[in-house]
């Protein structure tokens, strides 16, 4: 293929072969591949085809890839011309790996952008130094096949291997350019800025899926590690924290909640063995509210009550909400049943506290459970360990503050009031009476069937214990004043000594009494 192109013997510059000076011998030119002087063969004819126009080597010289050089060293040099260059989309990629194992990807851009060029170098037959406007330098492979570049250096690959571009004259190979191949990063000037971003973001996504935390959480939760902690109970433990904390900082942040309503209900079925129909008899009455949205004023984070620390206590800010229900009766008589609802006659007021508990693997046991019942304050557990599927900041957020699936009462001053309301209406219920009243007329046929002796075989079991009880009760009250007689004539004390606490002696009786 003919050689039109070269290098300028004395500025490196690139020379077609019709520039004038070429033709008018002002110029000389080398060989851009292998550095060897050229001739020149039809300068400034243009329109000789057969043989063409071209440079050559002097006879015996070796060559390689020389028209491929030249070419790149034309189509680079005719970018100056064009004035400007496409830049790709920069993109880096890292992966933060969360608790589960499971790997998150983050990433860090640099939009496509044209830049304008001042200036080209060639640096080697392979590669040119593209200046910008701006003084930024970029490195350009030529070959297209580099794939990593220079740390802190921008590198871009462009395949102008094509020795097709080493015969175009300059509108051609202008005309050419505009169709550039497209290039590539290996390197870029902000790349440890967008890995860092990449990074950063990698590790947002885990701590957004709820699988990972900041290097000052892990370091707090190793400092209060037990140690020879086994590393499966390790990580369980890590991410229970990190769910229960997130929680916590939910609701602190929301100051609000959306609470499940409140359910009791009481059943009476007919008295069993009597036959006459009743077996399949039932009376049922239910009591409930709805859902209820809470606001705080205050929200505090493990903060003791009396024997216990709650995970959050919610002070209700004022006014307090009502809690209004409804009360369903049904009576089921076989195969038919009844169905009676009414309004709640008498609504309550909120509590003034709110206690809420986060259970993600360990629920309130019952221990806990009957100290929260001496506090006598609505208790709220929201149970993580419930909720299916993978959880997400986001998602967390919606289901504590907005959502009800995964919360229960597991305390409420108001059931308490509500069951009391529903036992006597039961028991005051038609139905309830004819049931006792069946009761009673079975029960008096069965007392008359009973002998007389027996009757007084009863009386007498009963008059013995009564008075056993009672001769007792007389032994330990004349006891208990023979030493307080003691103790009044005791100069001890009668000075104010304390027998409890060792301050003198007692006989064997009065220690044994004290």
């Amino acid at each position: 293929m003919p050689l039109k192109w070269a290098s300028d013997a004395a500025t490196g510059a690139p020379r077609y072969i019709h520039d004038p000076d070429i033709v008018s011998a002002a110029a000389s030119a080398v060989c851009p591949g292998c550095g060897s002087k050229l001739w020149t063969v039809l300068a400034g004819q243009p329109q000789r085809v057969r043989p063409t126009a071209h440079f050559r080597h002097v006879a015996g010289t070796p060559r390689t890839a020389c028209v491929v050089v030249a070419a790149r060293l034309a189509a680079s040099h005719r970018l100056v011309s064009l004035g400007y260059i496409d830049l790709p989309r920069r993109r880096v990629t890292a992966v933060s790996t969360g608790f589960s194992g499971e790997g998150y990807e983050g990433w860090g851009e640099e939009p496509a952008q044209r830049v304008r060029i001042s200036d080209v170098r060639m640096v080697d037959p392979a590669a040119a130094e593209l200046t910008l406007d701006d003084g930024r330098t970029i490195l350009v492979d030529l070959t297209g096949e580099r794939v990593e570049g220079e740390a802190g250096r921008a590198v871009i690959t462009i395949n102008l291997s094509d020795p097709a571009l080493a015969e175009l004259d300059v509108d051609e190979l202008r005309a050419r350019l505009r169709l550039l191949p497209p290039a590539s990063w290996c390197s870029h000037w902000r790349d440890r800025e967008l890995t860092s971003q990449a990074r950063s973001r990698a590790a947002d996504q885990a701590r957004q899926a709820l699988d990972a935390w900041t290097d000052e959480d892990e370091a707090g939760f190793q400092a209060q590690l037990p140690p020879g902690t086994d590393p499966e109970a390790t990580a369980t433990m890590r991410r229970e924290t990190l769910l229960h904390r997130t929680v916590k900082s939910i609701l602190e942040d929301a100051r609000r909640i959306r609470a499940p309503g409140l359910h009791v209900a009481m059943q009476r079925d007919a008295p069993d063995g009597y036959g006459d129909g009743w077996d399949d008899h039932r009376v049922e009455i239910l009591w409930w509210s709805a859902p209820a949205e809470l606001s705080f004023e205050a929200v505090e984070l493990e903060r003791r009550l009396g024997h216990i620390v709650p995970d959050v206590v919610g002070r209700l800010a004022e006014p307090r909400p009502r809690i209004l229900g409804g009360m369903a009766t049904r009576v089921q008589r076989g195969d038919d049943e009844d169905e009676d609802e009414q309004h709640d006659e008498f609504p309550a007021h909120w509590s003034e506290a709110v206690l809420i508990e986060v259970a993600v693997t360990h629920k309130v046991d019952e221990e806990k459970l009957r100290k929260i019942r001496q506090i006598d304050l609505p208790t709220l557990e929201i149970d993580l360990g419930s909720m299916g599927g993978r959880l997400t900041l986001d998602g967390l957020r919606k289901l504590v503050v907005d959502g009800t699936d995964g919360k229960q009462w597991l305390h409420h001053p108001a059931l308490r009031t509500r069951r009391a309301v529903l036992r006597y209406k039961l028991r005051e219920h038609a139905e309830v009476l004819a049931y006792q009243a069946h009761i009673r007329a079975h029960r008096l046929e069965r007392l008359l069937e009973t002998p007389s002796s027996q009757w007084a075989q009863r009386y007498l079991l009963a008059l013995r214990a009564f008075c056993d009880g009672n001769i007792r009760i007389e032994r330990l009250r004349k006891k208990e004043g023979r030493l307080r007689r003691r103790r009044h004539h005791r100069p001890e004390v009668a000075a104010g000594w304390d027998l409890t606490t060792g301050g003198g002696r007692a006989d064997p009786m009065t220690r044994a009494c004290v």
